[in-house]
């Protein structure tokens, strides 16, 4: 909980200090990007401090002996590598892969950038959510699975999946009904207006993201349980297979050798995560 608490005195140091530095208000001068970057980074130094002090509180320093177990152990070091490397590289693989995708929708236009990167920051509105439970999964997964309770572990994960397909079906629905509503902000002060038909590009993206967004959010509570199964070579080996060749290579195929259309690209990526989604349920039977 204190952490939750951290991270929203983050965003809210990390708003006041945008206002102030990108608009320069209250005797700041006006730094546009360079000003959004600085807030960004003092707040996130003023939020490491405020935990730095919570986690040396007593009952944090007795209860891990912060000041007595700072020494490198191999064994424990070890574990992490084999445990961590993995999930770190699967990482690095699906950024890598979700990178070369908006570079090769890039390639049809400015057009279908900007509406694939709004349609994209929408969808944080859902996917960011569905992280901080695929994170709550792999915790309890791995708690249970520890105290020998896999049953325990079986019913977080389907409680789990209740929480995710209760929570993105009604942001499903809103992205169909009302579209607009999220696309608004985007056009503040003449944003768009450039860029004749965006808008009506991103309500399709939308569709999209609210079809493939609902296997997405189950494939990040597999993922959690897979994860705190401790399963990261073989989630690290999916990676490789589903979003190296089933993502980057048919995105350039088409790229490459047809007369390319963003609404195909999307396609694409859609049944890269419903595969994904299907895989990683099969693993976690």
């Amino acid at each position: 909980m204190a952490v939750m608490w951290v991270s929203v005195l983050i965003t809210m140091i990390n708003i006041l200090l945008d206002y102030l530095f990108i608009f320069g208000k209250f005797g700041f001068s006006e730094m546009g990007i360079r000003g959004a970057a600085t807030a960004t980074n003092i707040s996130v130094i003023m939020g490491s401090i405020v935990l730095l002090g919570l986690i040396f509180q007593d009952k944090y320093r007795q209860r891990f002996q912060l000041l007595s177990a700072w020494k490198f152990d191999k064994q424990i070091f070890n574990r992490l590598v084999y445990f961590c490397f993995p999930n770190g590289l699967r990482l690095f693989i699906d950024m890598s892969a979700f990178t070369a995708f908006l570079m090769f929708i890039g390639t049809l236009g400015t057009r279908e950038l900007a509406a694939s990167n709004i349609a994209f920051n929408i969808n944080a509105l859902s996917f960011l959510p569905m992280v901080g439970l695929m994170i709550g999964v792999a915790v309890v997964v791995g708690q249970r699975l520890g105290e020998k309770k896999p049953q325990l572990a079986e019913k977080a994960v389907w409680s789990a999946i209740h929480i995710a397909l209760t929570f993105f079906g009604v942001l499903a629905l809103l992205y169909l009904s009302m579209p607009k509503i999220f696309i608004y902000p985007f056009t503040l002060n003449g944003g768009l207006s450039d860029m004749e038909g965006s808008v009506e590009m991103i309500v399709v993206l939308l569709k999209f993201i609210a079809f493939f967004g609902m296997f997405d959010a189950l494939f990040l509570v597999f993922l959690g349980a897979l994860e705190g199964a401790g399963d990261t070579r073989f989630i690290m080996k999916m990676s490789f297979i589903i979003s190296g060749l089933l993502l980057i290579v048919p995105c350039y195929l088409y790229i490459e050798y047809f007369q390319a259309n963003i609404y195909v690209l999307w396609l694409i990526i859609t049944l890269n995560v419903i595969v994904y989604c299907f895989v990683f349920f099969m693993r976690s039977l």
